[in-house]
């Protein structure tokens, strides 16, 4: 669904369908995904909601409904880009869940400027972060 200040256009798997609203939208209050107002509830599957400070053009909905369904290729490694301070200490981190973290290698002293490491990533879901000692 998109909607800009004088329609709302529906979308399925990246093409408009004839159904479109010319009545001017209201400002939500309130948002919910799969029903409205706790009634009137979607039946079938939701998987991929995404929210833009703007209205989409049809193009750029086509546009990523052609990506989302390519075949996606699986990195096995990833590479984490920082800038150091100067005789600072630094311990990189990693978590599946970001409540839970584990140090990855030994602390190390930035040398000031741009720094990069690359990770094995082996499939797994991580969220990295690199801590101020």
């Amino acid at each position: 669904m998109s909607r800009d200040a004088t329609t709302t256009r529906f979308y399925i798997n990246g093409i408009q369908t004839p159904t479109t609203y010319a009545t001017a939208p209201l400002k939500p209050t309130d948002f919910t995904i799969g029903s409205q107002n706790g009634i009137r509830f979607f039946s079938g599957q939701i998987d991929d909601v995404r929210v833009y400070n703007r209205a989409l053009t049809s193009n750029e909905v086509t546009l990523l409904f052609r990506y989302e369904t390519y075949p996606l290729t699986i990195k096995t490694a990833v590479e984490l880009n920082w800038i150091t301070i100067n005789n600072q200490t630094y311990q990189i981190q990693n978590s599946s869940d970001m409540t839970n973290w584990t140090n990855v290698g030994s602390p190390f002293v930035g040398v000031g400027g741009f720094t990069n490491k690359f990770f094995s990533v082996n499939g797994t879901n991580l969220f990295y972060r690199l801590q101020l000692q």
